[in-house]
């Protein structure tokens, strides 16, 4: 069985949720903007040694950092579907085959609140066969 840990920098995108109801346009720019600072993050993770892709089925589950002056209540629905682009960047790098649910089971997120934080933060991790 294999195990990856990944700390991310920032959360995806507001404009990524359903619920935002952007035009395509800014929502696909502010999803772009967001990748190109989650790759770095994945990059400078990785050991080159780490066996990619994960095979199926994956499992995953998502730690919310949530900094002090970001604290509010948080709907665990909303902010899986704004994870969305995470999973098709995982996909997309090679870490992950396939999104779809059958390859990919998501636990529901635990979101912990920070003082040390300076910036809302990701910490997902995902073990598969």
């Amino acid at each position: 069985m294999s195990e990856l840990l990944i700390i991310f920098s920032l959360w995806p995108p507001a404009e990524a949720s359903p619920n935002a109801r952007e035009h395509w346009a800014p929502r696909k720019r502010a999803v772009d903007e967001w990748k190109l600072v989650a790759r770095t993050d994945i990059h400078s993770q990785l050991a080159r040694n780490t066996p990619l892709p994960l095979k199926p089925p994956v499992g995953a589950s998502v730690t919310v950092i949530i900094p002090k002056a970001k604290w509010r209540r948080m709907d665990q629905d909303n902010f899986m579907a704004r994870l969305k682009p995470l999973w098709d960047l995982l996909r997309e790098e090679g870490i992950i085959v396939d999104d779809r649910q059958a390859a990919l089971k998501v636990y529901a997120p635990v979101f912990v609140r920070s003082d040390q934080a300076t910036s809302p933060g990701l910490v997902v991790a995902m073990s598969g066969q």
